[in-house]
């Protein structure tokens, strides 16, 4: 009866033990929600390898580096109507969110919340919005960024990104990392990266990329009713599989297996399906449409 005692006794220790070192963390988070009144601005202490995330609703998220420890939030709010928008602010250690409410209904057509951010170098971000626009510039670390009815822009990031739209535009310029970016009814861009691993989908739109090629890459472009044209190194060494169900692929390169049709600048392949090897094969690289040509430039 003693030995159950005993042992009784301490698991109820460890369990206090638990419950002591847990409600700290929690009670280190700080929650407050604010009535926004046209524009407020709040700074938050942020060291490196922090964490923000902002979720909008009709407005627009541009978030950009500085060289303080500090995150600044300047929120600008345009209206019609009698009616609130409030912020949601959840802030502990180095973890920052932040939530947009605006009443449901005929208001959320009248209002427009624009978020502007500046964040320390190195820090990872998700941000989400509806009807309008996201913009990442200057970070260290893993990008989420996605936007309804909106174009999203990223530039000059070192970390993943994992970027998507509806009925908007993507814009990707000297990332240094992995890619999967997406899109409907829009067009993609993706210059200067410096990636072993790129994935863009667009459906009714245009793709167009200009990048070096890892040996060990795997790219991967797939689009409907659009077109493809991506920009390589002459010496690039990449094994291919092309697929233009109602059109032709053009290539600067030859591939081995393969003929050209004509004599003029472009290799114009007559097949529908290319599978075969330039400069000897090396990166893995998967491109597809449907009405639309595939087009593949020497630089």
């Amino acid at each position: 009866m003693k030995k159950y005692i005993e042992v009784g006794l301490g698991k109820f220790i460890f369990l206090v033990l638990i419950i002591i070192s847990v409600v700290p963390a929690f009670s280190q988070t700080k929650r407050e929600t604010v009535v926004l009144d046209r524009e407020i601005i709040k700074t938050y202490d942020f060291s490196d390898n922090g964490y923000l995330s902002v979720d909008n609703v009709n407005g627009s998220i541009s978030i950009s580096s500085w060289n303080k420890n500090q995150v600044e939030v300047e929120i600008v709010e345009r209206r019609r109507g009698d009616y609130e928008v409030e912020i949601d602010f959840s802030f502990s250690k180095n973890r920052l969110r932040i939530n947009t409410n605006i009443p449901r209904g005929s208001f959320r057509r009248s209002a427009l919340v624009n978020y502007r951010i500046k964040v320390p170098e190195k820090i990872e971000i998700m941000a989400e919005t509806t009807n309008g626009g996201v913009e990442l510039e200057g970070i260290i670390g893993d990008i989420e960024a996605q936007s309804t009815n909106g174009k999203v822009t990223i530039y000059d990031v070192d970390g993943d990104v994992d970027a998507s739209t509806t009925n908007g535009n993507l814009e990707i310029e000297d990332v240094t990392g992995s890619i999967d970016a997406s899109t409907t009814n829009q067009s993609i861009t993706i210059r200067g990266a410096d990636s072993e691993d790129i994935s863009a989908t667009t459906t009714n739109g245009s793709i167009r990329a200009d990048f070096d090629l890892k040996d060990n890459g795997y790219y991967r472009m797939r689009t409907t009713n659009g077109s493809i044209t991506l920009t390589v190194p002459e010496e690039s060494k990449v094994d291919v599989d092309i697929s233009c169900r109602l059109s032709n692929f053009r290539s600067d390169f030859d591939i081995s297996g393969f003929s050209r049709r004509g004599e003029d600048r472009w290799n114009r392949y007559s097949t529908r399906r290319i599978r075969g090897r330039i400069n000897g094969g090396g990166a893995s690289l998967s491109a597809g449409t449907t009405n639309g040509g595939v087009t593949l430039r020497a630089k």
